[in-house]
């Protein structure tokens, strides 16, 4: 993960979007960051991870045992299912914003869901 585009990406504090629905994170400058899939795990009924990323940045490391995996910007708990329990979002602000070069816009969206995966693993 890439600290320093990801603060260029991500504007910290994350919140949610709404606390009664807890199924969008957004940044400080209101971007989408990730949401929740509350039909495989509503965050309003139980803990859900995605938990770990409001707030200020978390300065995490590299998990030895990660209980939640990542595949294609979707997150899941390796011990609830097969479905996924969140995803990295935001890829429209950030495809306006590397418009030019739709490679580096995939790139950084990457870096935001490696950042999502430390946290929620730390």
């Amino acid at each position: 993960m890439d600290k320093e585009k990801l603060f260029q990406d991500v504007k910290f504090p994350l919140h949610w979007g709404c606390e009664e629905y807890k199924m969008y994170i957004f940044d400080a400058d209101d971007e989408m960051v990730a949401m929740t899939y509350y039909d495989v795990l509503d965050a309003t009924a139980t803990y859900h991870p995605f938990e770990k990323l409001i707030g200020e940045y978390k300065d995490v490391e590299e998990p030895p045992n990660a209980k939640y995996a990542h595949t294609k910007g979707d997150y899941y708990d390796k011990g609830i299912s097969d479905e996924p329990i969140g995803c990295v979002r935001g890829w429209g602000h950030i495809s306006n914003k590397y418009r030019k070069n739709i490679t580096e816009a995939e790139n950084r969206q990457d870096n935001i869901g490696e950042y999502i995966f430390l946290v929620i693993n730390s």
